[in-house]
């Protein structure tokens, strides 16, 4: 099926500050009636950045009816005071005459840096990549429940995850770690089950996809007439694949589009590829019935979407939802000027009303008011219930490169073992352990087996120093750590992993005989760290550099245990 763009946009095509047409004006003032507002209220979604229930998001609950919220993970102590603040946040609301509960956010996306777990104290679980490594449909269902159990316990209700995109050689390290595999096939089946598990908690999910060639084909489409090639078609079909599987099994409660579209520098252009993503991708081809989302808090300086005009571009497109800026000023004036135009009749009010029907049909399938304002149950018990999950979770991520025992197995116990790890940043977001290294739960992990550790950190600006050149002359074996190291940030990682196996081999064609150092290479993060020969060295990948995931690489490398995970990337 090819591509063609939508023609019906036309108040949407106004370049962005044409949109100026639509002032901000008193939402005090006559000409949109309460029910509008209440209905657009729906449509609106607030990041909430602290603990406290400030004037300003009062003001947006009260006197805006904004129906929805999301909250700044770091920025809250602990699980006990988001709960407290989200029982005010809905008692308000109730009280307020919100005829539904609010949509309470939480941002997670199965990140390997999942700063809730300092925050909040939630379960820190593998990744999506670790978890496809598992190889085990149940561990993925288990964590999905596990986690949402936890959410829901502290008053959560809607949860951002999964992506839904594949990893490909374009993608950054970092964002890999979100991502559940290489193919659509992989990603939608394992997003599915991670799915079900999210539900048994009445957690609702808000998928992130970045659609990216189906975009960049609607974008080019609209400027010339030729029919999309054979290649187009494929890498479309592809990306819709993830997608089509959860629609299918009507598990896909929310849709987020990603970033893909701010970049689009025709304003005329943007608004007519939301719009025939939205009309034509989502809801004619792939039947898509729930709310869709645009974030507009994250438009870069150069785009030609200003922050203010841009959730207004949005509804013009048919989204359903749209997240506002993070500058409350911002809000307000955003929220004013698509007042101005639902006052203008630009913007339906039947278009708003049939959004609104879709966000409250999300809000029914996941929370209620006997829900959101129920007593909580204690966290620590809950909490104290997964640690299990997470370990056996983490144990069968661990994937080893090789079907050969670890050379570490029978290490003598004079033998000096040196770990060379990466400068980088933890993935703690406390500040005494954001200080600390982050791999030193590795070294702790590995003296438990072995006493003569020499953990040597190493970075990236420095490089190979006679420092560790003198550790690597005293000793016997060798744990050199990758973290992410193929992203564009941080490939001097690899000068120094070059250097150190230079220095190896000149090391070892100077002992007697055929003795040897035995070598670990351990890829903490994106496994395509490990892509090309290491010849004699052991390869084993964990897929984060949490404390789980250190430890339960650690059991691998001296051999108490072996590793069973399948590399998911090629």
């Amino acid at each position: 099926m090819a591509l063609h763009a939508v023609e019906t946009l036309t108040v949407g095509a106004k370049a962005c500050c044409d949109l100026t047409a639509y002032p901000a004006f008193n939402p005090d003032g006559g000409g949109i009636s309460d029910r509008q507002k209440r209905l657009l209220g729906q449509r609106l979604i607030i990041l909430v950045e602290g603990p406290i229930l400030t004037p300003q998001i009062r003001t947006l609950l009260t006197e805006y009816y904004v129906g929805n919220f999301m909250l700044k993970i770091p920025n809250f102590q602990d699980a006990a005071q988001a709960s407290h603040l989200i029982l005010e946040l809905q008692s308000l609301a109730k009280n307020s005459g919100h005829s539904q509960p609010l949509l309470i956010g939480f941002e997670y996306e199965n990140s390997s840096i999942s700063k809730a777990t300092d925050s909040f104290g939630v379960t820190q679980f593998p990744s999506a990549l670790g978890l496809t490594a598992c190889q085990s449909s149940q561990i993925i269902k288990s964590v999905g429940e596990a986690f949402s159990k936890e959410l829901s316990t502290i008053g959560f209700n809607w949860v951002y995850d999964p992506v839904l995109d594949v990893v490909t050689d374009l993608t950054e390290p970092l964002d890999a770690s979100r991502r559940f595999g290489v193919d659509a096939e992989t990603v939608g089946t394992h997003a599915l089950v991670f799915t079900q598990g999210l539900h048994a908690n009445r957690v609702a999910l808000c998928a992130i996809e970045t659609l990216a060639a189906t975009i960049e084909e609607i974008y080019t489409s609209i400027t010339r007439e030729e029919p999309e090639d054979d290649a187009a078609r494929a890498t479309e079909q592809e990306e819709l694949e993830s997608l089509e599987q959860l629609i299918g099994k009507r598990c896909l409660d929310s849709l987020q589009l990603a970033s893909s579209l701010h970049g689009l520098q025709d304003p005329i252009q943007l608004g007519r590829s939301i719009q025939t993503t939205v009309q034509i991708i989502l809801r004619e081809r792939l039947g898509f019935q729930g709310p869709v989302i645009f974030d507009c808090s994250t438009f870069p300086p150069e785009s030609i979407a200003c922050p203010k005009h841009a959730p207004l571009r949005a509804l013009f497109g048919d989204c359903d939802m749209v997240r506002l800026s993070d500058n409350h000023y911002t809000q307000v004036a955003s929220i004013q000027t698509i007042y101005a135009a639902a006052k203008s009749s630009d913007l339906k009010e039947s278009a708003t009303a049939a959004a609104a029907a879709r966000v409250s049909k999300l809000k029914d399938h996941c929370t209620s008011w006997e829900i959101a304002l129920a007593a909580r149950r204690d966290f620590t018990v809950v909490l104290a219930a997964n640690a299990g999950l997470a370990q056996a979770a983490y144990r069968a991520s661990i994937t080893a490169l090789s079907k050969d025992s670890t050379p570490l197995l029978n290490l003598p116990p004079t033998s000096v073992l040196v770990l060379f790890s990466p400068t980088v940043l933890s993935q703690s977001t406390t500040s005494s352990a954001a200080a600390s290294d982050p791999f030193e739960p590795l070294g702790r992990a590995l003296s438990r087996s072995h006493s003569r550790i020499r953990h040597v950190p190493y970075t990236v600006s420095a490089g190979l120093t006679g420092t560790h050149m003198a550790f690597l002359s005293r000793s016997s074996a060798i744990v050199l750590v990758l973290c992410n190291a193929s992203s564009a940030f941080t490939e001097a990682q690899m000068e120094f992993t070059n250097a150190v196996r230079h220095a190896v081999n000149d090391r070892e064609a100077a002992l007697p005989g055929t003795e040897t150092i035995r070598k670990v290479v351990v890829g903490a993060g994106d496994p395509r760290d490990l892509r090309g020969n290491w010849g004699e060295w052991w390869g084993v990948c964990c897929y984060d550099y949490t404390l789980g995931a250190l430890e339960a690489v650690a059991e691998v490398i001296v051999g108490d245990r072996v590793a069973t995970g399948v590399l998911p990337v090629n």
